[in-house]
């Protein structure tokens, strides 16, 4: 997500932005760029399928585009303010005791 982010004009190819991630101080210094472009690959496509995609793929173009680059950092602390409430109420539902049934005889 973050090397996709500071793709030039949010636009850019697989490769593009696994030189990117390569420049990240987060990256172990022995990875390979196999390896990192198998995560990249599988990353970009988990990302695009999310419920608020922050890329898509222009087929037409070949070239994966950052979609959030016009958002304030309001907006994605209000974005992720609502996801974490919405997470929460989902996990309140999920433990909230059923009421026993009855038996009918």
């Amino acid at each position: 997500r973050d090397a996709a982010a500071r793709l030039p004009n949010g636009e850019g190819t697989r490769a593009e932005i696994c030189e990117l991630l390569k420049d990240s101080q987060f990256l172990a210094p022995d990875v390979t760029s196999a390896q990192v472009n198998t995560v990249v690959s599988g990353a970009l496509d988990g990302l695009h399928y999310e419920k608020d995609p922050c890329v898509k793929y222009d087929i037409g173009r070949k070239l994966w585009i950052y979609l959030h680059r016009d958002r304030s950092e309001e907006e994605f602390e209000r974005i992720h303010q609502a996801q974490a409430a919405a997470a929460k109420a989902k996990k309140a539902l999920q433990h909230k005791p059923k009421p026993p049934t009855k038996m009918v005889a």
